[in-house]
């Protein structure tokens, strides 16, 4: 059984790993990124993010996030933030025998899917880490590392609970 617990652990990492990579990118002369490269994946990443809250809580995949409401790295941390407290409220809202249920959502093509909440949860986390992965490697290239960002040692940094 799933508890709130280990999804709200991993949860608080994936915000905790995204406005630390962000932070470091807003460390780059605007010229560094001249490919635009860093914005563009944390733009995708956010509008994902909120395209899976928002299917958990209305059945719809939907983002409707434009370019022009996030037009910087700073604009896009308090995006992230944003979702984070609003993933808190979603994450809250699911009982352990929930999160173990399936979902039936109408998907970005239109198409009903059926899908373990779980399975959801998952998605997001895992696309979250393979973006924090692609942009913690272009901050490298750069010369920006963000250092080790590995879940053990956000969890080791962590107060006892």
């Amino acid at each position: 059984m799933f508890t709130h617990k280990q999804f709200q652990s991993l949860f608080d990492y994936h915000w905790h790993t995204t406005l630390k990579l962000l932070s470091e990118a807003e460390k780059l002369p605007t010229e560094a990124d001249t490919d635009g490269a860093i914005y563009s994946i944390a733009a995708h990443l956010l509008r994902v993010d909120r395209a899976w809250r928002a299917a958990l809580e209305v059945g719809t995949h939907r983002h409707n996030i434009k370019p022009s409401d996030y037009p910087t790295i700073m604009a896009l941390k308090h995006g992230f933030e944003a979702e984070r407290t609003a993933w808190q409220a979603t994450l809250a809202s699911f009982s352990p025998p929930a999160i173990e249920q399936d979902i039936t959502l109408t998907d970005w093509a239109g198409k009903k899917i059926t899908i373990g909440v779980w399975q959801v949860f998952h998605q997001v986390l895992m696309h979250g880490m393979q973006h924090h992965s692609e942009i913690a490697y272009l901050l490298t290239a750069k010369g920006h590392s963000p250092g080790d960002i590995d879940y053990l040692f956000y969890a080791l940094a962590q107060p006892s609970a």
